[in-house]
């Protein structure tokens, strides 16, 4: 176990974080034994949880990592630990298997054993000696070699955060490359670009079992466009009788018609020209798009319900 977690360092952990006994001698008092024991038993468990993602609360970082890592039980894996002959391959047996995390980890250990990158600019643009001077041009700067690593670990810190099985068959969303890839058993069987959130409104990160797949949706205009686009427009339209877009002679009807949505509240369809829209709050009703060529989610919706009300059509 002592072997173990002084190789912390090779899974993007710090071996430094955990307080392990002195080597014993042979006449060690029945004190120091004890000691001993209970300082390795307690960085056996530090180490534990570390590798199951716990070092750190995701949602500390940020708000948008919605990811709750699964930390086993106290109890358990000190019975685990004492039960087993093969302490070193069950502490490795807690990182995540994931393929990716792997990869990740042998990065890392190259990157520790490979010397500094070397920096390497371009010469000065030979014309510049026959016009006037021109300032050299250079390359991007590469990572250092504690950047590489930096980002190394980090990553390997998110996996931690993973589901320990993704399922045969899954879907993962790639935000910042803005892909979506289908796996069924191990191989990519569709991909496809995405749309994602922008910068003042980005996409969580979460996961969350598929539940619903819906053909020809109707859609639910989501509060936030509610607040932030419709709502303007009614108030305009209801206070100058139109003008939306410069438009003379737009109704609160006119507006919704034009995007095909019908407002309702608690069920019952309303008349959108009879309500005041400067003094009631616009999310009490709800306005849905029906289904058909326009619809703005298309043929089909993927439902995954979670709190960021956050779908895939």
């Amino acid at each position: 176990a002592i072997a173990e977690i002084k190789k912390a360092d090779d899974w993007g952990l710090k071996a430094s974080a955990f307080d392990l006994p002195p080597a014993l001698t042979a006449d060690a008092t029945l004190q120091a034994r004890a000691d001993a024991e209970i300082r390795l038993g307690l960085a056996a468990l530090k180490y534990a949880r570390h590798a199951r993602g716990g070092r750190l609360e995701p949602q500390s970082i940020s708000k948008l990592l919605d990811r709750k890592p699964k930390i086993y039980d106290t109890k358990t894996l000190i019975e685990a630990l004492a039960a087993t002959e093969a302490t070193d391959t069950y502490l490795r047996g807690l990182h995540p298997r994931h393929v990716q995390f792997q990869n990740l980890r042998k990065a890392l250990v190259a990157t520790r054993n490979a010397a500094e990158p070397l920096v390497v600019e371009t010469a000065a643009d030979p014309a510049s000696a026959k016009g006037p001077a021109r300032k050299a041009a250079a390359r991007p700067k590469p990572d250092s070699k504690a950047d590489t690593i930096r980002r190394l670990v980090v990553n390997m810190e998110r996996w931690r955060w993973m589901p320990d099985d993704l399922g045969a068959f899954h879907v993962m969303n790639n935000v910042p490359e803005q892909i979506t890839t289908t796996y069924s058993s191990g191989k990519v069987v569709f991909t496809e670009r995405i749309v994602v959130g922008k910068p003042d409104t980005p996409t969580p990160n979460f996961t969350a079992d598929m539940q619903f797949v819906i053909f020809q949706p109707e859609w639910g205009v989501p509060g936030g466009i509610k607040t932030n686009e419709i709502g303007p427009m009614l108030r305009r339209a209801s206070a100058e009788g139109g003008g939306w877009f410069g438009d003379s002679g737009r109704t609160p009807s006119s507006v919704l018609a034009r995007h095909g949505l019908r407002v309702s509240v608690n069920g019952q369809v309303v008349n959108p020209d009879n309500v005041n829209w400067s003094s009631v709050d616009v999310n009490r009703f709800n306005f849905i798009q029906p289904a058909g060529p326009t619809n703005v989610l298309g043929v089909v919706k993927f439902r995954f319900p979670n709190k960021h009300d956050v779908y895939m059509h």
